[in-house]
């Protein structure tokens, strides 16, 4: 039989002192990223990298904007087919796939890339498959805002005299 009364602790700290650190605990996330050397953060601090607009609007933005249209695009499709009306399916969807393409076109439409840079051809004419030269959220659009010149070099290359 076992005696009553409290039953001591053999691994208890002698009062007064701190409680035993618990072990640490293993994560999912460990493993996944390599500790940083102190140039590396010093490196990371500087540089942090884009600002919350330009990260909004160069890249999470193209993802919400692409689920939308898969919403979209579903809701047209679901709307025509319960009903079964193919001839309104083709025009609505074909209607809407337009429409989509000019606005993603009018979003993000980038210049071809010439000579390692993007050049906006001075001549560009808007058609119906290129409604803007560049997309209003892109860094060719960013750096016409600032007043830099995207247009292509007329004439010899000054560095070819150097």
């Amino acid at each position: 039989m076992a005696e009553d009364g409290p039953i001591p602790l053999a691994d208890a700290a002698p009062a007064g002192s701190a409680p035993p650190k618990p072990p640490r605990r293993h994560h999912w996330w460990d493993g996944y990223m390599a500790p940083l050397s102190d140039e590396e953060r010093r490196r990371a601090i500087e540089e942090p990298g884009p600002s919350w607009t330009e990260f909004l609007l160069f890249s999470y933005l193209k993802w919400l904007l692409g689920m939308g249209f898969l919403i979209a695009d579903s809701t047209i499709l679901l709307t025509f087919l319960l009903p079964l009306d193919p001839f309104a399916l083709a025009v609505t969807f074909a209607l809407a796939l337009y429409l989509e393409y000019l606005l993603w076109q009018y979003l993000w439409h980038r210049p071809p890339l010439q000579e390692g840079r993007r050049f906006v051809d001075p001549d560009f004419r808007s058609s119906w498959h290129h409604p803007v030269a560049y997309g209003r959220w892109t860094p060719e659009a960013k750096a016409v805002r600032e007043g830099a010149d995207l247009s292509p070099r007329r004439g010899p290359d000054p560095r070819d005299f150097l």
